[in-house]
């Protein structure tokens, strides 16, 4: 084996070694790539069919997306997933006029009714702009 080939060996495998400790300190990351990988190579395969329409339309949306997550503060996150937990806690059941009128003596359900009405109030000045 010729000099320059021994050296661009030895530089390969120095950067195989590199690869190889980099990989490891990002085990985590590289374990996601790998298992979404075939997911975007699909979502890559849908796109490449799209028709320029379709194309121009998904950019559209992602535009809007883009612009509501970015508007989204911690407290805003916060509160979602409050709403998504109460969701998912909370059980569908008939309540009578005076039912309604006994649960306004629970602090919890004035806290959120107070919410509810400071919200429609807000989103209602947004819907006259």
């Amino acid at each position: 084996m010729e000099e320059s080939e021994l050296a661009e060996l030895t530089r390969l495998l120095s950067s195989l070694s590199e690869l190889s400790k980099k990989l490891e300190e990002n085990k985590e990351t590289v374990e996601v790539a790998i298992k979404v990988m075939p997911k975007l190579l699909a979502f890559l395969d849908i796109l490449s069919n799209l028709s320029e329409e379709e194309m121009e339309k998904l950019i559209r949306n992602f535009e809007v997306v883009v612009r509501v997550a970015t508007k989204i503060d911690d407290r805003t996150l916060y509160l979602l997933e409050n709403v998504v937990d109460a969701l998912r806690h909370a059980k569908t059941e008939e309540v009578k006029f005076f039912g309604i009128i006994r649960t306004l003596q629970d602090k919890d359900v004035r806290k959120s009714l107070g919410f509810l009405l400071n919200f429609a109030k807000i989103f209602g000045k947004v819907l006259d702009e």
